[in-house]
């Protein structure tokens, strides 16, 4: 039902007009009356009616104030204007102050239901529009951005920072990366979300027809052109213009944009009348503009307009951890959209999609994800059901190959492609280094190496398979050259930043203490699990557990990918040291530790 309000100082006009229209023929209720223009405009501010029908000449405070009230604060809501002093000077008067409709008395009751008849209409499509525009707002607000990662994260805080200004965004990142639902993200979240976001394509269209998109054009100012066209431009006046691909527009486009940018006028084409818009530009490209600047194609003065605030997104291959999240979110989309049965994803065909590299990132994951649901029978689906290309190791490593450029550098592109391999074997043998070794083939055939601890030296000399930093002075580097490439080389680590170091220094594993029951003396210099666990995750390396383990306390490594346990003095100081040792490791395997 429509509420309408009404205003009138003379009750028995008032009780003619709410008894004498069949309101509810109109879907309409009349919830107040007023007998002056101030007590309307309290009536309006409690019960913000969807109608209001109001007197011009009141007391205190007239029709006119309270038309003023109305479009200043809801000018949403039509205001009908009733007068017993009709003129055509006072119709064009509240007409310009925002009047819905104006209307003499005495006035026939046919003249009033037509005029509330189209108030109707007008409330019936702001109600619409407003639905239309919270359900816009739901489905692209930042809450529809999903992932968890610290990537994701990054992005919507720089999001929740960007939107409620009027500065210029660029979003980059690789095709199918989202970078439009970021645009419209920031949009819904801005002040200026109540006006239009205007989405363009600059590669959709051939340079003279994106011009004219943009600009609009009058009539006869090329073949064609038979009438005057707005353009993108002057329809996103007030709101959002998203340019994506970016780096395509031409030369000449490029000067016209940075007009635009500095001045916020243009021409249409075939104009000569210059046009003012409030607009905020969004622009987004898969491209590196700033390598276009050096080599000319791009306008330096334009990119540092665009580059105010930079958005980079990262490709879902950056965020593996966001894919089973992403899965879930595209399976209960499409379910919906097609009314089918919820289905699932095995756990080894999650692991599968998320070792994948995604040249396509979420948009190509979206595909899959509705294929699979689209043409697997049943509820589940598996290994078998995915596309070639992800079950193929082969055609996985083409694709890759295909899309590196012929001109790189050799030795950093392996040691990417090598840090690649690692992190997609961590996650298909979740996150159990020795599983990972295991698909990468990284087991020794020798059996368990041989590692002196903190001695250089003795390693040397006895031959040994490599060395232990441990509590060294030496860096991983130093011992490298001394002992040579062929040597296994550890370092110990008690904290995400010191394994972070040692990987990159060049360590092949890491010993890192546990926790230990509190009755241990030495606890406060050893390692929490929870650290522990983070370090597991942290680098692509193997990670050993080191310190006064045994039988009943190795139960605390249960659930963290440790690749192996080093046996140091709580085994030692045992009355049988080997046993000890051996009931350690059964221990560790019936836990599914090892």
């Amino acid at each position: 039902m429509y509420r309408v309000l009404l205003v009138e100082d003379e009750e028995i006009i008032r009780k003619g007009i709410r008894y004498s229209v069949p309101w509810e023929e109109y879907g309409c209720s009349v919830v107040a009356e007023a007998e002056n223009g101030a007590v309307g405009e309290e009536k309006i501010a409690e019960l913000r009616p969807d109608i209001v029908i109001t007197d011009m000449k009141m007391p205190r405070i007239s029709g006119r104030e309270v038309l003023e009230r109305v479009k200043k604060n809801w000018p949403h809501i039509p205001v009908l204007i009733m007068t017993a002093f009709g003129s055509i000077e006072s119709a064009v008067e509240a007409m310009k102050y925002g009047a819905f409709d104006y209307i003499t008395k005495p006035f026939s009751n046919d003249e009033l239901l037509l005029s509330i008849h189209n108030a109707t209409e007008l409330a019936r499509a702001h109600r619409q529009y407003r639905l239309l525009q919270e359900a816009m707002e739901e489905r692209y607000s930042v809450h529809q951005i999903v992932g968890r990662s610290r990537a994701i994260r990054d992005v919507l805080v720089m999001v929740d920072r960007a939107a409620p200004s009027r500065s210029t965004v660029l979003i980059t990142g690789e095709s199918g990366t989202g970078k439009e639902l970021v645009a419209r993200a920031i949009h819904y979240a801005s002040p200026r979300k109540e006006k239009p976001f205007v989405s363009v394509n600059c590669m959709a269209l051939n340079p003279g027809v994106l011009e004219s998109e943009l600009f609009g054009h009058e009539k006869g100012s090329f073949t064609g052109a038979v009438a005057m066209r707005r353009g993108r431009f002057e329809q996103a006046d007030g709101g959002t213009l998203f340019l994506d691909e970016i780096a395509e527009l031409t030369p000449d486009l490029q000067v016209k944009l940075l007009r635009v940018l500095q001045e916020r006028r243009f021409e249409r084409v075939g104009g000569g009348e210059e046009i003012e818009v409030d607009i905020r530009v969004v622009a987004a490209t898969n491209k590196d503009l700033a390598a276009m600047v050096e080599k000319g194609t791009f306008r330096d003065d334009l990119y540092y307009r665009l580059n105010v605030v930079q958005i980079p997104l990262p490709a879902l291959r950056e965020r593996r951890e966001d894919i089973p999240l992403l899965v879930s979110h595209f399976m209960d989309k499409v379910a919906r959209e097609n009314d089918m049965p919820a289905k699932k994803f095995t756990t080894e065909a999650l692991n599968y999609l998320s070792g994948y590299e995604w040249p396509g990132n979420i948009r190509q994951l979206e595909n899959v994800v509705e294929s699979c649901m689209v043409l697997v029978p049943g509820t589940v689906i598996d290994v078998d059901n995915l596309p070639a290309e992800i079950r193929d190791e082969d055609s996985q490593f083409k694709s890759a190959v295909d899309l590196l450029p012929v001109q790189l550098d050799l030795a950093d592109t392996l040691e990417k492609i090598e840090a690649a391999l690692i992190r997609r074997a961590l996650v298909r043998a979740d996150l159990v280094q020795v599983k990972a070794a295991e698909l990468l083939a990284l087991c020794r055939d020798a059996g368990v190496p041989f590692v002196v601890n903190d001695s250089v030296e003795v390693a040397l000399e006895c031959g040994a398979d490599g060395v232990h930093v441990g509590q060294s002075d030496l860096p991983c580097p130093v011992v490298r050259a001394m002992v040579g490439p062929d040597k296994i080389v550890g370092a110990t680590a008690k904290t995400v930043p010191q394994a972070a170091e040692a990987y990159e220094q060049g360590a092949d594993y890491l010993g890192v203490g546990a926790i230990y029951p509190t009755t241990t003396k030495v606890k406060t210099v050893l390692t929490s699990t929870d650290t522990l666990r983070d370090i597991c995750k942290a680098v692509p390396i193997p990670v050993n557990a080191i310190g006064g383990l045994n039988k009943t306390n190795i139960d605390v490594l249960c659930g963290i990918p440790i690749a192996g346990i080093c046996v140091v003095s709580a085994i030692m100081k045992a009355d049988d040291p080997r046993q000890a040792a051996v009931d350690l490791r059964d221990r560790a395997k019936e836990l599914g530790i090892l």
